[in-house]
């Protein structure tokens, strides 16, 4: 039987240690399910009640765009996710129980990790502009935590397909940049010769 390469002392073989897991940390994005049979519209629904709808999609899907989540409501009344339907869940946001920041509804305690596979969500929401910049970081960093160094558009391609997209578009490889640059500045990666790297402290 042929032996693993590691290091020997007195006689004993010690295998060495990984930072690369057996698999990818990530789970299925999880769609919401709701039913508004006794409406026509998003206008008809009280913004009380529209803010009760959104805890529950929050508490499911959460962090949500808020698009995605009109999508939710109008496909539930039979209807489509018009500018006017947008704005009237807006105004409801401030009577539900969650946080709003840049256009993404929170869950309270979120957490981005483990991060999601977008590729298990509806066909229409599957955009990277869908995608929180938390969990695009998470993403990212998840993917050097797997590696020892790696370069900065295979930590770009890797992390997009951690979050379950196959394509690096121009618009996907400037949002992974963005991300990459914030993670870069705040010292959460270190960038040299080319190679990104996780700070000892943030390992």
């Amino acid at each position: 039987m042929q032996s693993r390469k590691g290091d020997s002392i007195n006689g004993s073989r010690i295998l060495r240690k990984s930072r690369r897991p057996a698999d990818p940390i990530k789970r299925p994005y999880v769609k919401a399910e709701i039913s508004l049979s006794q409406y026509d519209s998003v206008h008809e629904i009280r913004p009380i009640d529209i803010a009760g709808l959104l805890d529950l999609i929050t508490r499911v899907e959460g962090p949500v765009h808020l698009r995605v989540a009109t999508r939710r409501i109008a496909e539930a009344v039979g209807a489509t996710a018009t500018p006017k339907a947008v704005l009237a869940v807006k105004r409801a946001v401030d009577f539900a129980k969650v946080r709003i920041r840049s256009d993404f509804l929170y869950p309270p305690n979120y957490s981005p990790s483990p991060v999601r596979d977008y590729s298990t969500a509806p066909e229409a929401d599957r955009k990277l502009r869908f995608v929180p910049q938390l969990e695009i970081e998470e993403a990212i960093m998840e993917t050097l935590r797997r590696s020892f160094k790696i370069s900065e558009e295979d930590a770009i391609r890797h992390a997009l397909h951690l979050l379950g997209f196959k394509k690096l578009t121009k618009n996907a490889g400037e949002t992974m940049r963005q991300a990459l640059r914030s993670l870069i500045s705040r010292g959460r990666i270190a960038s040299e010769d080319g190679k990104l790297s996780i700070p000892d402290t943030d390992a």
